[in-house]
């Protein structure tokens, strides 16, 4: 059981998130559920970069979230906890760390599946998209499907934003086929 909660928490989010990001693939996410599907906009940008808008892949990007060290960090702490609880014999409270487990899983399905924002996971590294638009030279940051202004040209900024997130144990968040558009 100890074993299959680690295999669960730990291992279960990323292969579900990349499985049903595999089957889900050209299916359009609500973009309701984040009011904010514009992550970054530049209050001031150069002639070149105006025009020019930055999408950011839903499944690529919660994948290099759910790979990084900060959700292992996360996920350890949170196995520490429910092993903590059962060797001091509080069967109740590892029932409740397996069920904030289990939560966790349900949220990162709700995200990919766009019934939850992606909004608190952009906040961890918002300070740092200015400088990826500069990079990429846009103007604009938003997750990919949003509506963009007419007449603008959209450049996958996926790869530069999933570099954000410090590498976990597993490395770094594996390549997505490109989709035929």
């Amino acid at each position: 059981m100890f074993r299959m909660l680690r295999n669960v928490v730990a291992a279960a989010g990323v292969v579900a998130l990349a499985w049903a990001g595999l089957t889900a693939t050209g299916c359009k996410a609500k973009q309701a559920v984040d009011a904010q599907p514009v992550w970054y906009e530049a209050t001031e940008a150069t002639a070149s970069e105006k025009g020019r808008v930055g999408t950011v892949s839903r499944t690529e990007f919660l994948i290099a979230y759910y790979r990084c060290a900060w959700r292992e960090a996360d996920t350890r702490a949170l196995v520490e906890k429910r092993d903590a609880c059962l060797a001091r014999g509080d069967k109740a409270g590892a029932a409740a760390v397996e069920a904030e487990g289990a939560a966790s899983q349900d949220l990162a399905h709700d995200r990919l599946m766009g019934r939850a924002p992606l909004a608190p996971i952009v906040d961890l590294i918002r300070e740092r998209l200015p400088e990826v638009a500069k990079e990429a030279g846009v103007s604009r940051i938003q997750e990919a499907g949003a509506p963009v202004p007419a007449g603008a040209t959209t450049i996958d900024v996926t790869d530069r934003i999933g570099a954000l997130f410090p590498v976990g144990s597993k490395g770094p968040a594996p390549k997505q086929p490109t989709r035929a558009k």
